[in-house]
């Protein structure tokens, strides 16, 4: 499961990068029509993507770390990554595979006691 959180945090720092180009230069997204619409859609999504990042990245560390908070940030990202149509399985699966319960250790027994 933590392959699958690094190459999340990979992507969205990919689409991050892609939409802050695209943010400071519209003429490169090769859409024709207002600049300044291209510019501050790009900006939003580099924002959101960003956001995302710098989550999925703090939660990814502290799950490598084995830091108990992470759990709660990993689901926080799950869920935005369910959000997406693409992101729906897979944020489902990190879902199961961070809550799914501990297997026990089974109860040690009592020794008996007596004469």
């Amino acid at each position: 499961m933590l392959a699958l959180f690094w190459i999340g945090c990979a992507l969205t720092l990919g689409i991050a990068l892609v939409y802050s180009i695209a943010a400071l230069a519209p003429q490169l997204a090769g859409q024709p029509g207002d600049t300044g619409r291209i510019r501050v859609a790009a900006a939003i999504v580099a924002l959101c993507a960003g956001s995302l990042f710098v989550g999925q990245l703090l939660a990814t560390i502290g799950l490598t770390a084995g830091w108990q908070w992470s759990r709660l940030l990993a689901t926080l990202v799950c869920v935005v990554w369910c959000l997406t149509c693409i992101g729906l399985p897979l944020g489902l699966f990190a879902l199961n595979a961070i809550w799914r319960g501990r297997a026990r250790p089974a109860p040690t027994p009592v020794p008996p006691t007596g004469p």
